[in-house]
């Protein structure tokens, strides 16, 4: 400062470089930020993506297939018909079972596949009306063997 209280020029131009300065090293960290956040995202990761359920749907937003789960909290895979009916159901139960079930355009279940929680397995066929027609499973279970069911649900035939 001068003896008169005023400032010299070649103060106010210090003040103005100093604060060029800090500006400059400021833009500086701010585009190396900016450039750190753009490699970022080219960096290879895995490709994992974390979800309660899945949901397919088609052109006209119809539910057609879901991967989710049960409301026991157990996995399934279902896939729909265009009326957004169940066609296909897999399920691996928190009990131990393990469930393929088909199911007609009638809403009939017409085959299963399954394993209780044992590890027998048992496969079901059933006719137009829902009933067991076809069933097969090893010995012991609530169907021994092959088994041919009538209409009245009483065995027909069964091997061995």
């Amino acid at each position: 400062m001068s003896d008169s209280g005023s400032v010299l020029p070649s103060e106010i131009l210090a003040r103005l470089e100093a604060r060029v300065r800090w500006l400059t090293a400021l833009c500086s960290f701010l585009t190396l930020g900016l450039l750190a956040l753009i490699a970022w995202q080219f960096v290879p990761r895995p490709k994992v993506i974390e979800a309660n359920a899945f949901v397919l749907r088609d052109h006209d937003w119809r539910r057609r297939g879901e991967l989710g789960l049960r409301e026991d909290g157990s996995p399934m895979l279902r896939l729909n018909s265009a009326a957004g009916r169940e066609r296909v159901m897999f399920s691996a139960r928190d009990d131990g079972r393990t469930v393929l079930r088909f199911t007609d355009g009638k809403d009939v279940y017409r085959a299963r596949l399954e394993l209780d929680a044992g590890g027998q397995p048992l496969l079901q066929m059933s006719g137009p009306d829902g009933r067991t027609r076809v069933a097969i499973a090893p010995l012991g279970g609530s169907y021994s063997g092959l088994a041919l069911i009538g209409d009245d649900q009483k065995t027909v035939w069964s091997a061995p």
